[in-house]
């Protein structure tokens, strides 16, 4: 009897234990993808610019509130109906202090053809505007409700600097937060960045292993010189070296070139592995990213890589191409060409990425990704879609090919609605009295497009939604 109880208890901990992964491997992809990012955020692993450059998040997440976002799109392409479809979308909310309070991740379900919850993360401050915590949920669809999946903790010192991030999953047998990843990050006496130490928590034993280290060091003027990255040997219980970069920066501050180097354990030496050359223009912006790795036939750096960067008048980032050097051909061959939209207010609005097509020796479409901004600050008083006692709600199917027709419901009845549509530079290019909730049919010279369709009376927006319009 007393086995069949120790091994019940054992059987209930492991569940417990692995509910988190059962539950993440039955969740879609997307949604998969977006927890790994927030789990893997704390493994203190540094790259340097492998397939996706990892600056350039901020342009197609919008992660920063300068972008002036409220809900990110997402759209892949499909060759077969030669259209886009929808496959995520982020709806972003800011305090009046416009920090971020909250993010609702939703993935587009084509069976049901509406959107699914995914992911609910909210955000806490403190009174510096500092982050303090960070909560991330996950939507079970089969109960309808949302389970606790990360909660992540800041801490800062006296001076306002990041000191510790604490990553910890929801157990769901204890029903509590159990710890699961630490980071710890030292500064010096002049506030530089030394040492950035990552760990895991050891379930069974109750304890904190530790898994990488990197340590900075920095030339008279305060310029990053080099960074150390080690793992920890728990056999040998110490840091044994990974790989380091190497950065050459010049009088500005800008970074030259950066050389990385892996650890051969065989010669206990340094072993060169690859090459980034950056160059800017006049206005200190990078126009080019040029990667190279070391040929141990050729004893010398090869071509590899290379991402080329175009601006506007403005100076915002225009295009971003990405090649590939093919030996064979001793020649370079586009991979990606990313292009980006941005509206008179310098404010990005959409981020199409094309991938090379050999077969078609052209560019085709792939991936999309549109931002809506917030339109507060340039249509007069679009709210929340709630009227009197009643709610506004726009239908219509998305993309909209003109074939079908798009109902309001919620409208009092006798009351003079207007239903408008404008650019997403907020030029107005069609407008038409509703009084009642009968359908509406759009103009057919409309151009294929991004548009705003909105719901207004008396001057006040009542409701709006995106709609995109393919013939």
């Amino acid at each position: 009897m007393k086995k069949i109880l120790l091994l019940s208890i054992i059987l209930t901990s492991v569940w417990a234990l692995n509910a988190q992964q059962i539950i993440f491997e039955n969740l879609p992809e997307v949604v998969q993808d977006e927890l790994t990012a927030e789990d893997h955020e704390l493994d203190n692993e540094i790259l340097e610019d492998e397939f996706e450059m990892k600056s350039d998040q901020s342009y197609y997440q919008g992660d920063s509130r300068t972008l002036s976002t409220d809900t990110i799109n997402y759209y892949r392409w499909h060759y077969e109906t030669a259209e886009w479809f929808q496959t995520h979308r982020k709806i972003k909310t800011y305090n009046d202090d416009e920090l971020l309070v909250s993010v609702l991740f939703q993935h587009w379900n084509p069976i049901v053809e509406d959107w699914v919850n995914g992911i609910y993360k909210d955000f806490t401050y403190d009174n510096d505007g500092n982050l303090i915590s960070k909560t991330i949920q996950v939507w079970h669809n089969p109960a309808q409700v949302w389970l606790n999946f990360f909660y992540k903790q800041f801490t800062y010192s006296n001076a306002g600097f990041l000191t510790n991030v604490l990553l910890q999953k929801w157990h769901f047998d204890l029903e509590t937060w159990v710890n699961n990843k630490n980071r710890e990050l030292v500064y010096d006496e002049d506030d530089f960045l030394i040492a950035d130490t990552s760990s895991f928590w050891k379930h069974f034993e109750d304890v904190w292993v530790n898994f990488l280290l990197n340590e900075f060091s920095y030339n008279d003027l305060g310029y990053l010189t080099a960074r150390v990255t080690k793992k920890w040997f728990c056999f040998s219980n110490e840091w044994s070296n990974r790989h380091r970069a190497l950065y050459n920066i010049d009088t500005n501050g800008l970074v030259n070139d950066i050389i990385i180097q892996h650890w051969k354990f065989q010669i206990e030496d340094w072993i060169n592995s690859k090459k980034i050359l950056i160059t800017y223009n006049n206005a200190g912006d990078v126009t080019e990213r040029f990667i190279q790795h070391w040929s141990w036939m050729l004893e010398d750096w090869a071509d590899k890589f290379r991402r080329t960067f175009n601006y506007d008048n403005s100076g915002n980032l225009d295009e971003m191409l990405f090649e590939i050097w093919n030996h064979n051909l001793q020649q370079w061959q586009g991979k990606w060409l990313d292009q980006f939209t941005f509206d008179e207010t310098n404010t990005l609005i959409e981020r199409l990425t094309l991938r090379w097509c050999i077969f078609q020796d052209d560019w085709v479409n792939f991936r999309l990704m549109t931002l809506v901004i917030d339109y507060k600050n340039v249509l007069s008083g679009i709210d929340n879609s709630i009227y009197q006692n009643g709610i506004i709600n726009i239908k219509f199917q998305n993309p909209y090919t003109g074939q079908g027709q798009i109902m309001v419901e919620g409208l009092t009845t006798g009351l003079n609605y207007q239903i408008t549509m404008h650019t997403l530079t907020g030029r107005q290019v069609f407008k038409q009295a509703v009084y009642n909730c009968e359908p509406i049919m759009l103009d057919g010279s409309l151009k294929n497009g991004f548009y705003l369709l909105s719901v207004a009376l008396e001057d006040n927006v009542l409701a709006s939604e995106k709609i995109i319009i393919t013939r």
